[in-house]
């Protein structure tokens, strides 16, 4: 499963091609500082609070339609409400989590300028 989600088989590599530095491989390369991975860190703890932080009624409906990608007929099944309903709902979500992820931002903001 994780090879068809990834795109596709391995391609072969000539274990001679390996130990060839004379070329480098973009892809394998990191260019984030180390700042920059622990500002990644500190937002994805924001987000993570600020989503636990959101009723479950309007958490379930953002992550369902916004993280899973399902459509609003699919999240209205699964939480067997109708459309219109997922619809306020995953409105109201958007405006509380923004609410809540603002002063991270703003200090965020400030603390690179």
């Amino acid at each position: 499963m994780a090879r068809k989600a990834a795109g596709g088989r391995e391609d072969s590599t000539d274990p001679d091609d390996l130990f060839d530095d004379s070329t480098l491989d973009e892809d394998r390369i990191d260019r984030d500082t180390p700042l920059d991975r622990v500002l990644r860190g500190e937002t994805a703890e924001h987000v993570r609070r600020a989503l636990a932080a959101l009723a479950p009624h309007y958490r379930d409906v953002l992550i369902l339609c916004e993280l899973s990608e399902l459509s609003y007929a699919e999240a209205a099944q699964v939480c067997g409400i109708d459309i219109g309903t997922v619809r306020s709902r995953l409105s109201r979500a958007r405006a509380k989590l923004a609410q809540r992820l603002a002063p991270f931002e703003r200090g965020a903001k400030e603390a690179v300028s």
